[in-house]
């Protein structure tokens, strides 16, 4: 269930996975105009304090039959150039770690590690699942759509029991957006500023994906999400990201970010990890 908490919005700039999404919502009232709302968007793009942070995480593949399986993996966060960037391991169950590198922003991409140089992964791979029948995707994590430019702003609506404002974004042309996306809609909840889920709509304007925030948790002055669900709403399969460490305001330099440093293992940072319970 997600659980309400109450903070400061400046406490939540931070936030990874949410830095767009949490600052159109404390800007957009839910009787605006959708062209002044998607003016407020497009100003807010390159807003939020440059963060750096250091998580640990456990995935668990919930499928809709058969066994739970749980994979181990671990994030470094920054904004060297602007654009938030994720450098992402995850150990595959079978004695290998995959290696990526996620840029978002207007121009987003993803590298990955093949073994001996950093590839680019083209959009039309990036719904592709991270590990084999888990449902987690590149997409997911990378959210590219909160830079579309065709965004409307539907009003109110009520998700899990709370007042969500809607926002739909409309996948660009020209093979800047997977080919099976249409759409994505977005859920805002408007009490904790927080992207509370999204839809990715086919071109159908079916549902094909989920995201919901399970949960927040508060570290200090900050707070961070604590689980995060992904669902294919064809196979009814899910995927449950479960952050189990943080360390917060590290400084892990600007080399750690960069395709050709895929190449190295990275440690831990120096620094108090702080387990999330």
């Amino acid at each position: 269930m997600f659980r309400p908490v109450s903070f400061e919005p400046a406490a939540y700039w931070w936030a990874f996975l949410f830095f767009a999404a949490a600052s159109l919502a404390l800007a957009v009232e839910p009787a605006m105009d959708p062209r002044e709302a998607a003016e407020t968007l497009r100003s807010l793009r390159d807003a939020g304090v440059p963060a750096q942070g250091y998580f640990e995480f456990e995935l668990h593949a919930l499928p809709r039959r058969g066994e739970e399986r749980t994979y181990r993996g671990r994030l470094w966060t920054a904004r060297p150039a602007g654009a938030l960037t994720l450098r992402l391991t995850l150990d595959n169950g079978a004695g290998q770690t995959l290696r990526f590198l996620i840029e978002n922003g207007p121009r987003p991409s993803v590298w990955r590690w093949n073994g001996n140089v950093a590839v680019a992964v083209p959009a039309s791979e990036w719904v592709n699942p991270l590990l084999p029948e888990v449902e987690l995707t590149v997409f997911d994590l990378l959210m590219p759509f909160l830079f579309w430019p065709e965004a409307t702003y539907q009003g109110t609506d009520r998700v899990r029991g709370r007042e969500a404002r809607s926002f739909v974004f409309k996948a660009p042309p020209g093979g800047e957006a997977p080919p099976q996306i249409g759409a994505a809609r977005v859920f805002l909840d408007a009490q904790v500023n927080a992207l509370l889920q999204y839809d990715l709509l086919d071109k159908a304007g079916k549902t094909a994906r989920t995201f919901s925030l399970v949960s927040l948790k508060r570290i200090d002055a900050v707070v961070i999400p604590k689980a995060l669900e992904f669902r294919n709403e064809n196979s009814r399969d899910k995927a449950r990201l479960q952050f189990t460490a943080a360390m917060l305001g590290v400084d892990l330099g600007p080399d750690l970010f960069s395709p050709a440093s895929l190449r190295d293992e990275v440690s831990v940072p120096a620094g108090k990890k702080l387990a999330i319970e």
